[in-house]
């Protein structure tokens, strides 16, 4: 779908009704609930994996620096102050790639869910394979720098900025040909058009996905995806998906 019909779409909608979305994410987490778990035991592993991957390397910078003389520490200081930058960026770049990654898969399981289509946790790497995983990584440091910026500003824009940020990679998800610009203002249109009812959405949701810390904590693992779900009606509702089976569709409206 080309980046102007998805923007005039966001333009004619109406926001959503909230109860509405509230239950139509209850019933599709009932249905995906062992895919979100499934996506955070990933990332929970994939991220220590990382984290020993790039910390291994600083511990020995910092051996080698402690080895070295006043003066060669001081010629050393520069290179070691890059090579430690270097590997922190590294480390919050491959994390947001990695959490983005299977955040727009889970989305895509979502779809196929709502849809009664048939999804494997395969589809969680969808965005992390091939030639999707550099897009992935692109819209991931402009979500991050957007980020920044907006805590940097006395932080107040962040709790504005927070509601499109997240429909950054749910845009993403569904729409990987558009360019990463693109991708995010079309998430901040989104965001802006229904913003009040996600901000709602999120509070009530994250307290139903807060009654897995009764589980000992670790049903929050479980629960936690069901935050993400609002934010796919909010899309369907606006955009929605336009079936590519011309059959079915003979004599049909498009489906908006």
């Amino acid at each position: 779908m080309h980046f102007q019909k998805i923007k005039q779409k966001i333009q004619a909608s109406h926001s959503v009704d909230f109860g509405t979305v509230f239950n139509q994410s209850i019933e599709l987490f009932k249905q995906t609930w062992a895919q979100g778990l499934i996506m955070m035991v990933l990332l929970i592993v994939s991220i220590l994996v990382i984290e020993f991957i790039i910390i291994v390397p600083l511990i020995g910078l910092a051996s080698a620096s402690g080895s070295l003389n006043d003066i060669n520490l001081q010629e050393f200081s520069f290179l070691l102050f890059l090579l430690v930058f270097v590997f922190v960026f590294l480390f919050f770049a491959a994390i947001i790639t990695l959490v983005n990654g299977l955040l727009g898969g889970l989305y895509i399981v979502y779809k196929k869910a709502d849809h009664n289509e048939l999804y494997s946790t395969n589809d969680l790497f969808t965005l992390l394979k091939g030639d999707k995983i550099f897009k992935t990584f692109k819209v991931s440091i402009l979500q991050m720098l957007i980020t920044i910026g907006s805590v940097l500003l006395c932080f107040f824009p962040i709790i504005y900025t927070a509601i499109p940020i997240s429909y950054i990679i749910v845009i993403y998800a569904f729409n990987p040909e558009l360019s990463s610009t693109e991708i995010v203002s079309l998430a901040f249109a989104l965001g802006n058009k229904n913003w009040f009812e996600t901000f709602l959405l999120r509070i009530v949701i994250s307290f139903v996905a807060m009654l897995g810390l009764f589980l000992c904590g670790i049903g929050y693992f479980a629960t936690f995806a069901i935050v993400l779900i609002p934010m796919y009606y909010v899309y369907k509702h606006a955009v929605g998906f336009k079936e590519q089976n011309e059959i079915d569709t003979i004599g049909l409206s498009e489906e908006i």
